[in-house]
Formats: structure tokens, sequence, C-alpha cells
């Protein structure tokens, strides 16, 4: 998991559009015509002859492209990736045309983000921030890079003396308590590839080699490197714990990743980059870009830690544009929840959105992690009306009125995240034993990697994402809070009400739905498309 740096944010007030022949005029002093960061303007200018790398922000964003495509229909899921695609290039271009042909004129190196419309210019000097602020409402804002810098574990022990004999005897605690090895699980992720934004991965490590999809596999947004690695070992163990051959929750699924977080510091260039990638997958060297590759299932073990009570105030939504079009494009992401608890509200932006799946961790005896950030997400908080079965259950907040608040139910689900063995970086037959919320959300995108496939494998094509949650929200256990122990109990009482969970229940903001089960998922799944089968069969049969 990582932290993330929010620069503070200030509105945008609209000015006379600039042009190339205006770009050689510098205001000085600079009068900030609002929509560049002051504290860019700050930094620049109290260290003459630095530079920063800048992100500039557009009016409009990919919002507008979406909503067009909701209303339209194609042949193919394929197609209508690529077909929107198109339309985000297209728009990019035509927006940030005025920018993008000075900073060429001027030989400046500058990447389009088309799936957020935003421009990135690495070792902008001041004088370029004032250029740039001189196009007015072109630009509706002008801020530094984001970086996330990656935490270190909660607990790192090595296991590198096990041997590969010993590690392959026995299956591991973790996938043995969520039931992935149940002997009903015959498709344990055919067909299913599974992708995630990390540190990378070490691609000939025993556990991994097999499962790596043989081309459209790996992209480094920084480096543009040809082969997988990693050299931080966070994303060689994540990738372990969803497709690794003993030590992975679906085995038979194929992995591509996308190096988001270059040395284990996770910039917003390289995380949006890898956006962009996920969607449509692309060579090593970013060319022949093949929608058809696009993966089922995106795991992202980063995050913010400010609390989402903060950050709704801040207003602040990062890398929600690049969620909703995974979403309309069918991709499933699931982001962990984070290491900032046990207090409450501390989940963090992606985690804290409710398009997303919020994984929180569990320890063997299915205790809810120390460490584990806990709910509510005040993320794009809503109002209702009706009686109190509205409001979730009894245990939510209501407002003086009568209204109903009703919070985002972070995490999502929890799974397994403490002591977890997985493959490591420094060899190919070695692994460490970590912890974290980090090494929970593979579990859970293992879990769905297998649901996807059973699904696939009795010939009902690819799952929703709403399917996929009602099934594994309704098939997750429902572990009874209070016989786990003191901090349970008080983080039940802090961040669910004072009224035992005999009568809150689940979802909660401690443990969300439960702790995912993917012998329950996957015979969900299957008797789901046993169910349409029968029913087709009754109405073939009236007919």
């Amino acid at each position: 998991m990582v932290i993330l740096v929010y620069p503070p944010q200030t509105a945008s007030l609209s000015r006379g559009q600039g042009n190339v022949n205006q770009i050689e005029e510098t205001l000085s002093p600079f009068n900030n015509p609002g929509n560049v960061d002051p504290n860019l303007i700050t930094e620049l200018t109290n260290a003459p002859g630095s530079t920063a790398n800048i992100f500039i922000e557009f009016p409009v964003g990919s919002s507008i492209v979406l909503d067009r495509f909701e209303t339209l229909s194609f042949p193919s899921r394929e197609d209508k990736i690529t077909n929107l695609r198109a339309a985000l290039i297209a728009q990019a271009s035509g927006t940030q045309a005025p920018l993008t042909g000075l900073l060429t004129l001027k030989n400046i190196p500058h990447t389009t983000f088309w799936i957020t419309n935003q421009l990135f210019v690495p070792n902008a000097n001041l004088e370029l921030v004032k250029t740039i602020a001189t196009f007015g409402t072109l630009v509706s804002w002008l801020r530094k890079e984001m970086v996330f810098p990656l935490i270190d574990p909660v607990k790192l022990r090595s296991d590198h003396t096990l041997g590969m004999s010993t590690i392959q005897a026995s299956v591991p605690w973790n996938l043995e308590i969520i039931g992935a090895n149940c002997p009903t699980i015959e498709k344990p992720g055919d067909g299913i590839v599974v992708s995630h934004i990390d540190t990378g991965v070490l691609f000939t490590h025993v556990e991994l080699i097999d499962s790596m999809r043989l081309t459209y596999n790996w992209f480094d947004p920084v480096n543009r490197t040809e082969k997988p690695f990693d050299d931080n070992g966070h994303g060689t163990h994540t990738m372990g714990s969803i497709v690794g051959k003993t030590v992975g929750v679906a085995p038979h699924a194929k992995w591509i990743t996308c190096r988001g977080c270059p040395g284990g510091s996770c910039p917003e260039s390289p995380l949006i980059g890898c956006g962009q990638w996920v969607l449509c997958p692309t060579l090593p060297n970013n060319t022949k870009p093949d929608c058809r590759m696009i993966p089922h299932i995106v795991s992202n073990s980063w995050g913010d830690t400010i609390p989402s009570i903060i950050s709704i105030l801040l207003r602040d939504r990062f890398y929600l544009d690049v969620i909703k079009v995974w979403r309309a494009c069918g991709i499933i992401p699931v982001f962990a929840a984070g290491n900032s608890g046990p207090a409450c509200f501390s989940v963090g932006q992606p985690a804290s959105f409710s398009q997303v799946f919020s994984v929180g961790a569990t320890d063997m005896n299915d205790a809810i992690a120390y460490f584990s950030s806990r709910g509510p997400s005040f993320d794009n908080i809503t109002l209702s009306t009706g009686n109190q079965s509205s409001c979730l259950n009894i245990c939510r907040p209501k407002t003086t009125n009568g209204l109903c608040i009703q919070p985002i139910i972070t995490p999502t689900v929890c799974a397994p995240g403490v002591d977890i063995r997985s493959s490591w970086n420094t060899s190919p037959n070695s692994f460490e034993v970590i912890s974290g919320t980090s090494m929970a959300t593979p579990h859970v995108a293992g879990v769905i990697a297998l649901m996807i496939a059973e699904n696939i494998g009795n010939n009902k094509g690819n799952l929703t994402y709403d399917e996929v949650f009602n099934i594994l929200t309704s098939t997750a256990v429902k572990i009874d809070i209070w016989s786990k122990g003191l901090l349970s109990i008080l983080s039940d009482i802090l961040c669910n009400g004072l009224i035992r969970p005999g009568i809150c229940g689940y979802p909660n903001y401690v443990m969300g739905y439960g702790r995912v089960d993917a012998c329950a998922a996957v015979t969900a799944v299957r008797n789901k498309a046993l169910n349409m089968a029968i029913s087709t069969t009754d109405i073939l049969d009236e007919l």
C-alpha cells in the first residue's frame, strides 16, 4: 500500500486564452490568473533554476465521451473499447492542441494522457509554467505531479531457507481458509487474464513463468523495457498470490502487468499510463495497441492514506476517471483498503470509491488485522428517505429530519493479509512472508478470476461487475467480530455503532460484507448458470 501526497488546490478563474504569439511573454512579477497551484509557483520561485514535473488539466474530462458511448451499441466488447479509445484520443488531441503545438515547437518533452485528458510535462521551469498559465480558460488547473511512495510491508520474514519441496508440500493457510483448494473448483482461472499495476514481476519465477501471457504482457511507462522485471519485490509477491502455481488463488489464469510503481515509488504519470495500457495493451515499446488483449480484472495494491472524510472536502478524486473508463469496458478494479487501521474513516482513495472492490486484511484466525483500514467512506455520500430498513441497517446514522445518511461500505470485503507467503524477486526460487492489505487484495482478484472462469466454462460468458459484487458479497463469511478479541470489539463499537453485531450484522465498516469464500462464490456462479439453463429449457418446452 502506498501514501498519496496531495497538493493543495484552489478554484480555477477565467482568463483570456493565450496563443503561440504570446508564449514568450512572461509576467514579472507573476500575477497568477487562478489556474496554477500557488505552492508550485512558490517552490519554483524559492529555488531559482529548479524544475518540477507538472500536470496540466483541461475543463473537459472523459465523462462526456463515456456518457455518449453508454447510448451506443457495438458488435463486441473489443469494438466498443477500440472506438472508445479513439474517441478519447480525439478529444484529448483537440482540447490540448494549442499547448501540445507550443511544446512541440519548443522541443519540450510531454505526454498526452487521453484516458483523463491531461498533459504531463517533466522538468518544467518557472518560465514555462508562467507561459502555460497565459492560456487562461484552456487550462483549468496546473499543478505538480503527485507521487505515491510505496511503504514498507507491515511485517517481513524470509522464507528463502524453506526450499521448494517444503513449500509445495502443503496448501498455504491463506488459500485453505478461503476455500481456494475446494475440489469442486474445476477451472481455477482457465481462460482469464488478470493484470496488476505494481512494481513489476520477476517473470522467471517458478511460480509465475508458466502463467505469463505470451504477448502483450508487459509495459514499463518510464523506461520502456522489453521484458518484465521487478526491482522491489512487492509486485512479484502480489502477482504470486493471484496466479502462482502453488501459492496463487487462480493458478490457471494468465497474468500481465504494468510497472506503475518503478523502484517502489508510484508517480502519477506512470500510474495513469498504466491505466491507459490496461484498457488497451500495447507492445513493450508502446506500439501496436490491441484492445482484444484487455484483461478481465486489474488488481491494485496502492492508494492514499488521506481518510475519505477529509478527501470529500478536498473534492479530489484521483484516478476516478480511469476507473470509470475501466468499468465502462468491463474491467473489474480491485484496490487495497490501506494499512492505516485501526482508526475509523481510514480507507483512502481510490479504495474509498464506490466503483471499486476495496479489500481489508484478516489473519489466520479470521480476525481483522490491526493495520487494516476501516470505513466508512464518505466519497459520493447519498441521502435517502424511508424507514430504517432503507438505511442499510439500524446502526447507520440518521439525520434529524428523517433522511438517511448512506456512506459507502468500505472495505467491500476482507481476505487473508497477515503473514502471507508468496513469490519474491531475489531469485526464481525465492519466497517472502509479508503482511498488509496489499497482500489481501490479490486474493480477491484471484477469487473473481475463479468466478469468471466458472461462468465462461459454463458457456455463459463474462460476469458483469454487479454480478460479481452480488455473488462475492452474498457468499462472504460473516465473521462474529466480537469473538475475535478486544481490538475487534473496539473497532466495531467505534466504527459501526454502540450495538452488538448480532443486531448490526453485515455489511459493516470493519469487515465490509465479510471474508471472501472462493468455494461458495464459485458454487454460486455454477448454480446461477445451472438455473439459467433450466429456465431456458422450461421456456423452450412451453414453446
